[in-house]
């Protein structure tokens, strides 16, 4: 009888246990329904959770919403894709490849299921075709590193110190200025200055020059706080560097910031720095540091953007006036007019589309 009764028990545990899990998925899955926009990553974790829990139910959720000719399954994946899966902000490569072969593994059992098989095969080829793996051999605009700012090179004996300068003028190329700093001479001062293309998949830059006749050809690689210059061809005559300028080694970062901005234009980008709350959408906001622009929804990072302050906005932004802009570079450009900055307002407006300006204010610990 015992025996009996603890079988019964345990049954009804199961029972309830499933139907948690079921009623819980379909206040996910309705919840995420009811969401509008990129900044549903709470929700569409929440919907990843209750697959991996109980995913023959969720099957059957998405099942019966794409029977009633809505799209929300395919919104789901392109979030989950775009905000998680593929977005270095969410985490490392290696913890976003455990998360798709977890949801991979999962859903892989129901594939030949009578009912929801066909749901998990196509669920089964969107999750396949994210190529996370290949950002190990293509490094993302996300997580390349910034370039523009002021690095430092202390020489051995004491012999003084190179200072190079680099802004970001492009999505793909920087300038930069090399200076040499000697104590037996502090009143001299030797520099060098170019133009360097860069190499996204590298996380590096190059330049070459053939001014002096002959081929120079540098090398610059850089890491989150500083960067290593290296010849590759030619020398310090041939390259121009001028006698006793020998720049090769690694420059700690030293700044951020642009150091060929005016002192007028460097306090007006030291004042976008920081975060600032969307008053359109208490839900948003925007974080400006550290060389990057973060995108952020409900307390979670959606998008990382290198950017370029200009003073004057490039002719590729298409400005209707000449005025200062940010460039927010990412898989696609995007130009914002600066409407408004002081201590704590802040008026974004895009180039083109709408138009509609994007207010914020400030954050403040």
């Amino acid at each position: 009888m015992n025996y009996l009764i603890k079988t019964t028990l345990l049954y009804c545990l199961i029972f309830l246990l499933c139907s948690c899990n079921s009623s819980g998925g379909a206040a996910a899955w309705d919840t995420f329904k009811t969401c509008d926009g990129r900044g549903c990553v709470k929700e569409v974790l929440a919907v990843k959770n209750a697959l991996l829990a109980n995913p023959q139910s969720m099957l059957t959720l998405f099942n019966e919403t794409y029977e009633q000719g809505e799209d929300h399954v395919i919104g789901w994946l392109y979030l989950l894709r775009d905000s998680v899966l593929l977005n270095p902000s969410f985490g490392s490569i290696e913890k976003r490849l455990v998360l798709q072969q977890k949801i991979i593994k999962a859903v892989k059992l129901y594939e030949d299921h009578p009912v929801v098989g066909e749901m998990a095969k196509s669920v089964l080829g969107e999750m396949e075709s994210f190529s996370i793996q290949s950002e190990k051999d293509e490094l993302s605009l996300e997580a390349l590193p910034p370039s523009t700012g002021t690095y430092v090179q202390t020489l051995s004996k004491n012999a003084g110190s190179l200072e190079l300068l680099i802004a970001q003028t492009s999505v793909d190329s920087f300038r930069f200025l090399l200076k040499l700093s000697q104590n037996s001479t502090p009143s001299q001062v030797k520099s060098f200055a170019g133009k360097a293309i860069i190499n996204q998949q590298e996380a590096q830059a190059i330049y070459i020059s053939n001014t002096t006749g002959a081929t120079c050809k540098l090398r610059f690689d850089f890491s989150e706080n500083a960067v290593s210059v290296k010849t590759i061809t030619g020398s310090t005559e041939t390259c121009g560097f001028g006698q006793g300028m020998a720049i090769e080694g690694s420059y700690r970062r030293k700044s951020f910031a642009d150091p060929f901005l005016s002192q007028l234009d460097a306090k007006k980008m030291a004042s976008l720095l920081g975060e600032w709350q969307s008053t359109d959408d208490p839900r948003a906001k925007i974080k400006i540091a550290d060389g990057r622009y973060q995108d952020w929804y409900d307390e979670l990072p959606v998008e990382t953007f290198l950017y370029v302050y200009y003073p004057n906005c490039p002719s590729d932004c298409k400005p209707k006036n000449r005025t200062s802009c940010l460039k927010i570079m990412g898989q696609d450009e995007a130009c914002y007019t600066i409407l408004k900055i002081d201590d704590n307002n802040l008026v974004l407006s895009p180039i083109g589309g709408s138009g509609k300006p994007n207010n914020y204010v400030r954050l403040t610990e």
